[in-house]
């Protein structure tokens, strides 16, 4: 009850500025959400863990691996952006880029 009582007070300015902060908060949760459908779609073809770096996904080649000095699960590796760009940057060979398999155009 309170919130609509808040945007009563709102000028149409401020509402409107408050409609596209929602709006945008929105767009980022849904291309959150599709980069994780896009990841789990490629882990059932690759059978493999995918990882999601810059809106790319690697398929993830061993099932743990060491780094700096901690041991790592590939389950455990999306939680870890950190570890992704690092990886990445390092060119390591744990990570391979899935290539998206060409759809075919509709008739």
């Amino acid at each position: 009850m309170a919130e609509n009582t808040q945007t009563a007070t709102l000028t149409p300015e401020a509402r409107i500025a408050q409609l596209e902060a929602e709006l945008a908060a929105n767009k980022q949760i849904i291309e959150e959400q599709a980069e994780q459908l896009q990841a789990a779609e490629a882990s059932a073809e690759t059978k493999r863990p995918v990882v999601t770096h810059n809106r790319k996904q690697y398929s993830v080649l061993a099932n743990q691996f060491t780094f700096d000095g901690k041991l790592v699960k590939a389950e455990e590796l999306a939680g870890k952006p950190e570890v992704v760009k690092a990886l990445i940057e390092a060119e390591s060979g744990l990570l391979v880029l899935v290539q998206k398999a060409e759809k075919p155009a509709a008739e």
